[in-house]
């Protein structure tokens, strides 16, 4: 993560100190089927949720289902962004990533 954000510094001139990611999460995309690198940023899967799913429907968290414990994340790009603030108007989920 920290390489991404030292390749978006030095190609944009940008300090690095004042660069965070911002997170798409990508439900129609197959990590099998992607080729080629994104612009700007990662290509990130292989992680899982736990306690919880992601819908494929209204593309959000959801609840878990029954007897499901683990459940795949979808693939997530991550794009560097200079200055971010997080949208008052959107409400995000703060979590930890092990």
């Amino acid at each position: 993560m920290t390489g991404t954000l030292q390749n978006f510094a030095r190609k944009y001139k940008v300090e690095i100190d004042l660069l965070s990611f911002e997170f798409k999460i990508n439900d129609l995309l197959v990590p099998e089927r992607v080729f080629e690198k994104p612009e700007d940023g990662c290509f990130v899967y292989g992680m899982y949720l736990e306690g919880a799913r992601w819908n494929y429907n209204s593309h959000k968290l959801d609840y878990s289902k029954n007897r499901e414990l683990y459940t795949e994340v979808p693939l997530i790009h991550m794009i560097p962004v200079a200055n971010r603030k997080v949208p008052e108007t959107v409400k995000n989920y703060l979590f930890f990533l092990f």
